[in-house]
Parts: structure tokens; C-alpha cells; sequence
């Protein structure tokens, strides 16, 4: 480990592309764990107890591209190959759980496994749609778009790269949580408004462009019709189960999206420029990032997040991480856990969300506060994640023999 550790801090990986293989990686050895040993905890227990482990271990990621680094790596088709086979095997892994959660003879303990190894995969291939349509190319686009109605979240193109990324960090958008705001208020208003605003914006353009808000070019009309007719096919294959299974991944995977949202603004605002009648600019203040290696190659680098709101459309292989952005105390993975307790996330994030809006940074004693109440969520969920893998495998053990 020390190896590794100290080749880390003398080789920042910029110029590979083979760490974002992660993602199909994890594929494979979830389709490979849950074939072979019955036990779909162990991939829970490898993303939510090693991973956040591997985080606070390692180096953090923070070397950005050089501008000429930036210029080679930016024209570089080579990472966008692990970003579609990333889509690729996410399809193929939902079909089998799909299948094998309805046509398997599985206990309890692993159906449980299984519905929760999906709901986290589908929400993490939103990220991989994100990516896609950030992008200009037809291609992108419809690969992002096809994906998301697994989520029933195709509107999501909309309302993310149209109102979101308008008025991030403002209190009309409901995709931006505010300081002391509920996580369960802010998934439901945040759902409900992401919808709302997708149809308001395409009704407006397709009204100034052709006359009227109903019409073929109407982006959400097949949006709405797709994620009303994709739940039909679990229907056709596996009857009312089918249907009740997808709507309910589709739902769940997105509040998970949902709960990165309300991670990724938590409490920052832009200044309201009275003279002017509008908001500051988005600048990198107005997003927290998150450092931590292994959690940033598993998202492709989303947690440079301060850059991709300031520069929406660089790929993340060139996305740069800033000192003067505010910083989470971990990665996505441990947030998310943290976020779901909102007393447990009031009392780490609140002091650094004062700080960050007077622009400084936190103190030692602050952050050695911080980062004990994070330490000691770290090792409960990881010895709860190993306990509940070690109980599937006694379970399960008959069918592993």
C-alpha cells in the first residue's frame, strides 16, 4: 500500500484513461460475485465501506491539466471509450438483475441485495448521461437520453443543462438545497420541480420557435411518453412485478441522483445584484468539491463540480479541481450516507457552509471535528456493509456449494 501510495504523489495518472474503466469494471465483478456467490453485498460493501476507505488513504486528486496537457488530452477520443461501454454494461446489468430478481431462486437477504445494487448502479449511470449530455454531438445526446428513461428521468437533459445550470445557487432553483433544508423536502420539491420546469422550458421554446407549445418538436411529449411506456416492457416479459420493479428503480434511482444534488450546492447562494436586477455569475464558488481519488474515478471526475458548473461543456478528463472552492469533508459515497441523517449533516456541513460564504476556510479544530464525526460513520458502515455481506454468505451458503 505504501507503494502505491507514494507512486500516487509523484504520478498524478492525468494522462491514463484506464482508471475510468472503473465503472465497467465494477460490472463485471458484480455480474461475477453475484453469479458465482449468491451475494450482491459484496459490491455494496466494496463501493460504501472500501471505497470512502480507499478515499481517506490515498492521496487527494487535486493536480490539474497544464495548458498544454489540456490542448492533447482535451481532443482525445480514447476517454470517451470507457464512458460508453460504462453505458453499455449498465444495460446489460440491469436486464439480468431485472431477470434475476424475478425468475431467481433467491433468498431474502440477496433479493434485497440485488434491488439495491441496481437502484445504485442506475443512479450512478445518470452521472454517465450527464457526461453525454453536456456534449454537443447527436450521438451523445441520444445515448445520454436512452439511458435516462431507465430512470424515468429523461427530462432530465432539460431542467439540468437549462434551468439547473441557469440558476444554480439561487433561490429559484430547486435543484440547489438550502441551509437547513430536509433532505426528504428537498427530493420531493426537487423532483416535482425538475418536471415542471423541463415542460415550461420546452412549451416556451417551442412557442417562440414554431408557434406553439404543443407540437412534434416538443421534446417532452415523448420524454413523458417514453417514461410512461418504458415500464410496459418489464410488463410484457414479467407481468405486474415486471412493471412494479422498473417504475420502482426508475423512482428510487432517481432520489439517489436527488441526494447528490443536494450534496453537490448544499447552502451556497449567489449575491443578488440589486442595480442590475440579477444574480452573479456562477464561479466556483458555488459548488462544493471533493478531492478524493477512488470516489472521483468511479464519477468520472463529477466532484470537480465547482469547474463543470463555471465550464459545462469540458470533459471531464480535463475538469480542474480549486483550492479556493468549498470542499466537502469526504467523497460522494460517505455524503450520501451522512446526508439521509439530517442532525449528523447539520452539525458537519452548517459550519462550513459560514465559511464558505465569507470565502475562508475552515480551521484545524474544525476540521479535525469534522473529520472525527466522518471517521466514525466511515467504520459503521463499513463493519454494517461487512456484516450484512458475511450474513448473505451464511444464508446463501447451501446454493455457493
Amino acid at each position: 500500500m505504501s507503494g502505491i501510495i507514494d507512486y500516487l504523489k509523484k504520478n498524478d495518472l492525468i494522462d491514463f484513461s484506464f482508471q475510468y474503466y472503473f465503472i465497467s469494471f465494477i460490472h463485471f465483478i458484480g455480474y461475477y460475485s453475484i453469479e458465482r456467490t449468491h451475494n450482491p453485498w459484496i459490491i455494496l460493501f466494496f463501493l460504501f465501506g472500501v471505497v470512502p476507505v480507499l478515499d481517506m488513504v490515498l492521496p487527494v486528486d487535486e493536480r490539474n491539466p497544464t495548458e498544454s496537457e489540456y490542448k492533447k488530452l482535451i481532443k482525445q477520443n480514447r476517454f470517451k471509450v470507457p464512458l460508453y461501454l460504462a453505458i453499455i454494461t449498465d444495460w446489460m446489468l440491469y436486464i439480468w438483475i431485472i431477470k434475476k430478481l424475478l425468475t431467481g431462486n433467491n433468498t431474502i437477504m440477496c433479493n434485497i441485495g440485488l434491488f439495491i445494487n441496481l437502484t445504485v448502479a442506475e443512479a450512478v449511470c445518470i452521472n454517465l448521461s450527464h457526461e453525454l449530455n453536456h456534449k454537443t454531438s447527436l450521438l451523445s445526446k441520444f445515448t445520454g437520453v436512452t439511458a435516462l428513461i431507465k430512470n424515468l428521468n429523461s427530462h432530465f437533459i432539460i431542467d439540468h443543462n437549462y434551468y439547473h445550470h441557469v440558476w444554480v445557487s439561487t433561490p429559484t432553483d430547486t435543484a440547489t438545497s438550502k441551509l437547513n433544508q430536509s433532505i426528504f423536502s428537498f427530493i420531493y420539491g426537487s423532483m416535482i420541480g425538475s418536471y415542471c420546469h423541463s415542460w415550461e422550458l420546452e412549451n416556451k421554446r417551442c412557442l417562440e420557435t414554431y408557434g406553439s407549445k404543443y407540437n412534434i418538436h416538443n421534446f417532452m411529449i415523448y420524454s413523458t411518453l417514453a417514461c410512461v411506456l418504458f415500464p410496459f416492457t418489464g410488463y410484457y416479459f414479467y407481468g405486474i412485478k415486471g412493471m412494479i420493479l422498473q417504475i420502482a428503480v426508475g423512482l428510487i434511482s432517481s432520489a439517489i441522483l436527488e441526494i447528490i444534488n443536494y450534496i453537490e450546492h448544499y447552502g451556497l447562494k449567489r449575491r443578488f445584484i440589486s442595480p442590475l436586477g440579477k444574480y452573479e455569475n456562477v464561479t466556483i464558488h458555488h459548488s462544493w468539491n471533493a478531492p478524493f481519488r477512488v470516489s472521483n474515478y468511479l464519477l468520472l471526475k463529477l466532484q470537480r463540480h465547482s469547474d463543470h458548473h463555471e465550464n459545462a461543456l469540458k470533459p471531464y478528463q480535463v475538469l480542474a479541481s480549486y483550492s479556493e472552492s468549498p470542499c466537502l469533508p469526504q467523497g460522494y459515497a460517505v455524503c450520501l450516507i451522512i446526508a439521509v441523517i439530517p442532525s449528523i449533516w447539520f452539525e458537519v456541513m452548517n459550519p462550513l457552509v459560514e465559511l464558505a460564504a465569507k470565502k475562508e476556510k475552515p480551521s484545524k479544530e474544525l476540521l479535525d471535528k469534522v473529520n472525527a464525526i466522518i471517521y466514525r460513520y466511515v467504520i459503521y458502515v463499513l463493519l454494517v456493509t461487512f456484516s450484512l455481506m458475511s450474513l448473505s454468505i451464511y444464508l446463501d451458503y447451501d446454493m455457493i456449494r
